[in-house]
């Protein structure tokens, strides 16, 4: 009974430690090796607790073999390279985005004219999503920019954005359907935007600005070779002060058909151009 109750134990905290540290190293894109190297450490950690005349040795023994059973095999598993094609992303969807500001220098209360741009050019399409805007279900993709922020407002918005999918048929671009502009405040940082308070009414001091491909009865997808584009314009608060403005940030979010699961892609792209104002 001894045996079996220290070999379960041994099991248990083995396939925890792999359970855990596998989707942890993938999505954080940390090496497999340092996960080694922590585990075994905590091994010969509770291996110097085993020897120690406490309670609960038989214990803290198992729990060491555990670890370094599971350290074991990540070390297989780093020198083999079984997750490399993981690490590359390899088979994933993941799309492009252009984005641009303009102009690049201005002063307080001029306009700044924003624009994002995504085109799908691989062969399978970026899969819908489910967003609720106003309490209505919108399933498309997500394209959306974070704005620069004055005083944790976003800039203020000028005239109405602009919101496009497009084909390209024959050589010419073509409207693929009518897709809803939304907005958001988001007053702490959240990374799942399919759980964001969406509205298609602007708001001063939002300072989220999107795109749904859909309008809320037709629902698309991002088929290979559509466009879609968001542009927009901003105004620069007439009390910011001289120097560089915080930088936008472009996000896409669609679910990923070449996985089992559909996973959700949550992309993000920096604006590389850089906003100064002057005084």
């Amino acid at each position: 009974m001894r045996i079996r109750s220290g070999t379960w134990r041994v099991s248990t905290v083995m396939f925890a430690m792999l359970f855990f540290a596998i989707p942890f190293a993938l999505l954080a894109s940390i090496p497999v090796w340092i996960l080694a190297a922590v585990m075994g450490g905590l091994g010969v950690g509770f291996v110097g607790l085993g020897r120690l005349p406490i309670e609960r040795t038989e214990l803290a023994r198992n729990i060491a073999k555990g670890f370094l059973l599971a350290a074991a095999i990540l070390t297989i598993t780093h020198f083999t390279g079984w997750l490399e094609p993981f690490y590359r992303r390899d088979g994933w969807l993941l799309l492009d985005m252009e984005t641009s500001v303009m102009p690049q220098s201005a002063s307080p209360g001029d306009s700044l004219h924003y624009t994002l741009t995504t085109t799908n050019t691989e062969g399978i399409p970026a899969l819908r999503r489910r967003y609720f805007s106003d309490g209505v279900a919108h399933h498309g993709v997500l394209l959306y920019c974070l704005l620069p922020t004055r005083n944790g407002d976003g800039f203020p918005l000028e005239g109405m954005p602009s919101a496009t999918q497009t084909a390209k048929l024959g050589g010419t671009e073509h409207d693929v359907g009518d897709c809803t502009i939304v907005y958001a405040h988001l007053p702490i940082p959240e990374l799942n935007p399919g759980g964001w308070d969406w509205s298609s009414t602007y708001r001063e001091g939002m300072d989220v600005i999107g795109m749904i491909t859909s309008d809320g009865q037709q629902h698309r997808d991002l088929e290979p070779g559509d466009t879609i584009r968001l542009e927009f314009t901003l105004s620069v608060p007439l009390d910011h002060p001289a120097g560089p403005a915080r930088s936008a940030r472009g996000s896409l979010s669609y679910r990923d058909p070449q996985w089992a699961t559909h996973y959700i892609q949550e992309l993000r792209f920096p604006f590389r151009d850089r906003v100064t104002v002057m005084p």
